[in-house]
């Protein structure tokens, strides 16, 4: 299996937008977060042409990010997966892989630190070895059959600025 663990974009921060509250889970992507992660997801699509799922922390700017990597795939919706969000369970995020097809690529959309600790899992064995992801970070972790925590093997890791840098090239 290969799973691309992706942080979201650059998100607004909390407050208030159009005299509304924006609080955690409905803080957005901005426009330049939106325009990084399009230029993520066309160098991702270069990298890995075909993923089967892609599902995504439930909160917008996840949530959206998820959304404009998902137009350079034909994988079908985007899935919700609760155990994205920040501070989400590493268990839950797995025992989810483990029901999908070892033969797949899925790419999952999260938060810090939580995405960072997901794949230091699933690559060292161990929750408390992260691996960082500036916004708009992805990395490629990859497993024989299905995904054991240690069993991976990080393959390459694309921040935004490489990917605006590549971006360039194509």
């Amino acid at each position: 299996m290969r799973v691309l663990l992706i942080r979201h974009g650059t998100a607004e921060d909390a407050g208030y937008r159009d005299g509304r509250p924006v609080t955690d889970e409905n803080r957005e992507l901005t426009k330049e977060g939106r325009g990084e992660i399009k230029q993520v997801g066309l160098v991702l699509s270069r990298i890995v042409p075909k993923v089967d799922k892609i599902a995504a922390s439930p909160l917008a700017r996840a949530a959206q990010t998820a959304e404009i990597i998902s137009r350079n795939y034909t994988s079908g919706p985007v899935e919700e997966l609760k155990a994205l969000i920040p501070h989400g369970s590493v268990f839950a995020v797995l025992s989810w892989l483990e029901q999908q097809d070892p033969s797949s690529s899925i790419a999952l959309v999260g938060h810090e630190p939580s995405i960072g600790l997901l794949t230091g899992w699933l690559v060292c064995g161990e929750e408390r070895t992260p691996v960082h992801f500036s916004k708009g970070s992805a990395c490629c972790v990859e497993f024989a059959g299905c995904p054991t925590p240690g069993g991976g093997t990080i393959r390459w890791m694309l921040t935004r600025k490489i990917a605006a840098l590549l971006c360039d090239k194509i």
